[in-house]
């Protein structure tokens, strides 16, 4: 089984990392896709990992901080220590 589909699996299954709980991330070459919209279309994700091409060709990573939304759905993506220029109250 290819490497990346693995990895794409347990992160699926596994959407934080251990140890550290960090939010792990799925990066397309035009931004960050949220579990859910992968899950919506694994298939087309699985063909394009195994061709190495096409837009749903994704690698999994953690999303360390900054303001990131899904590039397919636009829901905001949840990141391991926030926003770096946000202002606590």
């Amino acid at each position: 089984m290819n490497k990346r589909i693995h990895e794409i699996k347990e992160a699926l299954r596994k959407p934080y990392t251990m140890p550290g709980l960090y939010p792990k991330v799925f990066v397309a070459h035009d931004g960050c896709i949220c579990h859910d919209c992968i899950r919506d279309n694994l298939r087309v994700v699985f063909n394009d990992v195994k061709i190495n091409a096409g837009p749903w060709n994704v690698v999994v990573d953690v999303l360390w901080e900054g303001d990131h939304y899904c590039v397919v759905c636009s829901l905001p993506l949840e990141s391991a220590y926030g926003y770096p220029n946000a202002i606590e109250v």
